[in-house]
């Protein structure tokens, strides 16, 4: 609604309530013929953005008794461009429009210019994530050499020393196989939005005993307890599975207790296979709890620096491209328990072939 004086100042209000979510020029651009417009009273308006930083010829033009204004939209680092405004009457452009139209510019330019860091911000976000798929796509051939070789060294030692050089060469070399992966994962759930999976007939108790059989034979000092369900069959993505088992597993002997058994075990209910994963140990600080599954969160209060903290967060992302839901719940008594809910079937349109 236009005041009913056009030379009375109007409500910048609504203009700066439809700013906010302004993410791009173009969303400025559209508030600004709306809200903006509406709030100065004029019969239309429009905004000219300035060229590689140069807009020559740009002052304000308020002459009394025209029917058109000018002003120039300024930000911290120059001129942005000019905003025009069309009245349907002249106007006399007095001392409080004149403040009111220079607010109006004002409001407009730092919608500008954070419209324009949100977008270099993006940017340098998409060049990132590009950079770590290249980076770890790259590395992914050469870790699975030497994977390989560490594993036939550590079939074929054969004295106490070389086996425990072997072991040490095959615990590391799986443990940079995890930080490659899980950075390939970041990138590709940055990217797309989420992780894409491939369903298929899945036994979960196969899948476990799969799973903490490898982990053993990296960690043989650690036990772990397993119970199983009685009927964990499913249709899921059993790499994904196996990625989100070892990755909780993992978690839960790097903060666990040493000298307690991390636990894992599952049941199924009418809708959904619930799985524990569960460690003694102190407990993961009550500020961090919230961001726990947020991706670079590396549980800094227990002195361990040696991941990246992506694996919670790939773990977050693989239960929710399944349709399913993941807590953490920590305290001093308990311990630290995570609790996954995964439907039986992966829903269909979330599911995507991964071949090639």
């Amino acid at each position: 609604m236009q005041p009913a004086d056009p030379s009375a100042p109007g409500d910048l209000r609504a203009y700066a309530a439809a700013l906010i979510s302004a993410a791009t020029r173009g969303d400025v651009a559209r508030a600004f013929a709306t809200a903006g417009v509406a709030a100065a009273g004029a019969s239309g308006g429009k905004l000219s953005l300035a060229r590689n930083g140069a807009l020559h010829g740009c002052a304000v033009s308020l002459a009394p008794d025209d029917t058109r204004a000018a002003l120039p939209l300024t930000g911290e680092s120059g001129p942005l461009g000019m905003l025009g405004l069309q009245f349907a009457s002249p106007q006399a452009f007095g001392e409080e429009q004149r403040a009111f139209l220079a607010d109006l510019a004002a409001l407009t330019a730092r919608a500008l210019e954070r419209a324009a860091r949100g977008k270099a911000e993006r940017e340098t976000r998409t060049f990132q994530h590009r950079l770590i798929g290249i980076a770890g796509h790259e590395l992914r051939n050469p870790l699975t050499v030497v994977l390989s070789a560490a594993e036939q060294l550590s079939r074929t030692a054969a004295g106490d020393r070389d086996k425990r050089a072997a072991a040490r060469l095959l615990r590391n070399a799986r443990r940079m196989e995890r930080i490659v992966r899980d950075l390939m994962d970041y990138a590709q759930a940055q990217a797309e939005g989420r992780l894409p999976i491939a369903p298929r007939p899945v036994d979960f108790h196969e899948l476990c005993v799969r799973v903490l059989a490898s982990l053993s034979s990296v960690h043989p000092e650690r036990p772990v307890t397993y119970q199983r369900g009685e009927d964990g069959h499913g249709s899921w993505d059993p790499d994904r599975l196996e990625e989100l088992l070892e990755n909780l597993v993992v978690n839960a002997l790097k903060y666990g207790a040493r000298d307690r058994p991390v636990y894992v075990g599952w049941y199924g209910d009418p809708e959904d296979l619930v799985l524990k994963v569960h460690n003694h140990g102190p407990p993961i600080p009550a500020a961090l709890l919230p961001h726990v599954f947020d991706p670079f969160q590396r549980g800094e209060d227990h002195s361990v620096r040696d991941s990246l903290g992506l694996g919670l967060y790939i773990v977050k992302q693989i239960v929710a491209a399944h349709g399913g839901h993941v807590e953490a719940r920590s305290d001093r008594e308990t311990g630290t328990t995570f609790l996954v809910r995964l439907p039986y079937a992966a829903p269909a349109a979330r599911s995507r072939d991964l071949a090639g």
